[in-house]
């Protein structure tokens, strides 16, 4: 950490100073020159940062805004109701109308989402010896 800390402030002086060099032909201060151009160098680094930042932060939404779009996305094989019954993949998403185009009879298609309800189970977790005792057992009380 400090040795990164050396090596910017020593390459900050080493661009100030070679740029502010130049400037004593024309009689002006090497040390005023030097600051100056010091300064110049953090200004322009914020500047720069904040306008990285900024253009991370866009993309960053546009790829939350595609990978949005991506997951409303869901496809079925659908088989048309022709009588060639030709199955296509294809796309449909959820809050829009979703119809395809038939490959082998070239009739537009309508497809309907028909969602069903399920009770959800939970697992035994047991080995086939302890189940079998158990019955065993039951059977015995009997």
């Amino acid at each position: 950490m400090a040795f990164k800390l050396l090596t910017s402030a020593g390459l900050t002086i080493l661009v100030g100073t070679i740029l502010a060099w130049p400037f004593t032909f024309l009689g002006i201060n090497f040390l005023s020159a030097l600051g100056f151009f010091v300064a110049l160098q953090f200004i322009g680094f914020y500047f720069y940062r904040d306008l990285t930042e900024k253009r991370l932060a866009v993309e960053a939404e546009r790829l939350t805004i595609a990978r949005e779009a991506e997951l409303s996305k869901q496809g079925a094989v659908v088989a048309c109701p022709c009588d060639r019954a030709v199955q296509t993949f294809v796309p449909i998403i959820l809050n829009e109308k979703n119809d395809y185009l038939c490959p082998g009879c070239k009739k537009q298609v309508n497809i309907h989402v028909n969602l069903k309800t399920a009770i959800a189970t939970i697992p035994v977790v047991a080995d086939a010896q302890q189940v079998l005792q158990q019955q065993l057992v039951s059977e015995v009380e009997k």
